[in-house]
């Protein structure tokens, strides 16, 4: 590798040093192979643009791009991103972190138009993609109500929808694999996402008051190991939000849910994660958390609720050492330690006198108060009933 970056550079070197322009050269890596790439000019003015032309050398080759860097009108209602400007093929500038900034506080923009002659960018109906239109790159911030994400999109890129602040409903196809960081983040008006959320990134809905409902899965596959260190699950300060369904954390590392008013209940599925921390703060009406951890937890992992005056408990579907649980400012709750679901009589564990409690209260013949018991609610609906009965037979069947 060493030998084919040297004879690389050399190349570049020497075709550099024959150009009539002075050029800065930078080193990327994409892929399995290097390239360069070098600024010509910057601040340039063509059709309502403003971009840098770069060179671009892999492999021995040298091409030019005209990079957009800003659009010079910021009350457009509506853009055309051209195939060329000035004879360079288009591209439009990212920021370090991927995201396609030169849409930035375009309030009014109803549609990005792509000409069909680009080289890397088309559009569906106004919204950017990719040119294989199996990346949705960036929706318009000022186009108002409801919108269907196109089948067969497989990803939708960092900040998409970011400062949408009238878009009011999202609809996910099935295709959709991955939702990367802040794609939500300022959508002040989002009531519903229709479909699965599949995230491994954070701050996804930063800032959206008025989302209601989620269902998140995180499982996600091939994900890059420079992104899986930064996974998680992060809701702050949505006020609306009264149901999540989270499935399948084997992709999250850490989880916070803060200020999230309306939400009673919580319901985290680690069973396949290694979220080693879980942080709980400042949920006014929360009521009940349930833990669904894995098997053998090898590593500690770390549970602080902290403000939140309506606690009353959380539950956990088996014991470990190495479970942490820290309480603060929670004056409701009915105990400090974790509430193993299943465990009706307190022994720690979870066996037939726990299923006969649990009939016997069904049939009327208990007076145990098991309502709104987290250990007695064994599959988490909210009720206590024959079918959780069942459940915990099962459970006490497979060990």
């Amino acid at each position: 590798m060493k030998k084919l970056i040297a004879s690389i550079l050399s190349v570049s070197m020497l075709v550099v040093s024959s150009l009539p322009f002075s050029v800065s050269a930078q080193e990327y890596e994409e892929g399995s192979y290097e390239w360069n790439k070098g600024i010509v000019s910057d601040g340039n003015i063509a059709d309502g643009f403003v971009y840098t032309v770069h060179w671009l050398e892999s492999k021995g080759e040298i091409q030019y791009e005209a990079d957009i860097t800003e659009v010079i009108d910021k009350s457009a209602t509506s853009i055309t991103i051209p195939a060329k400007l000035d004879g360079y093929d288009v591209d439009i500038d990212q920021d370090e972190q991927g995201c396609y900034y030169p849409f930035d506080d375009l309030k009014d923009l109803q549609e990005i138009k792509v000409d069909p002659e680009n080289r890397y960018f088309a559009d569906i109906d106004g919204v950017l993609f990719s040119k294989d239109l199996g990346v949705l790159l960036r929706y318009p911030e000022g186009r108002e109500g409801a919108y269907t994400i196109p089948d067969g999109t497989e990803t939708i890129e960092r900040m998409a929808f970011a400062n949408a602040k009238k878009l009011t409903s999202v609809t996910l196809p099935e295709s959709v694999g991955i939702v990367i960081d802040k794609v939500f983040s300022g959508c002040d008006a989002l009531e519903e996402i229709n479909g699965v959320v599949c995230i491994y990134s954070n701050g996804t809905f930063e800032n959206c008051p008025k989302l209601k409902s989620l269902t998140i899965d995180a499982d996600v596959p091939d994900v890059p190991n420079n992104v899986l260190s930064k996974a998680g699950l992060y809701l702050f300060d949505m006020d609306s939000l009264e149901e999540l369904n989270f499935v399948n954390g084997n992709m999250v590392s850490r989880v916070f849910v803060k200020n999230c008013d309306a939400l009673r209940t919580l319901d985290l599925d680690l069973q396949r994660s290694d979220a080693y921390t879980v942080v709980v703060y400042g949920c006014d009406n929360m009521e009940y958390i349930t833990l669904s951890l894995p098997k053998s937890l090898f590593n500690e992992r770390t549970i602080r609720i902290s403000g939140c005056p309506n606690l009353k408990q959380v539950a956990v579907d088996q014991y470990s050492e190495n479970l942490k649980v820290e309480f603060n400012e929670c004056p409701n709750l009915l105990s400090t330690e974790p509430v193993l679901i299943g465990d009706l009589n307190g022994n720690d564990r979870f066996d037939v006198i726990d299923a006969v409690e649990l009939q016997r209260y069904i049939l009327g013949y208990s007076t145990t108060p098991l309502e709104g018991y987290s250990a007695a609610d064994i599959n988490q609906d909210g009720r206590v009933n024959i079918y959780d009965l069942s459940f915990l037979k099962k459970k006490i069947l497979e060990g």
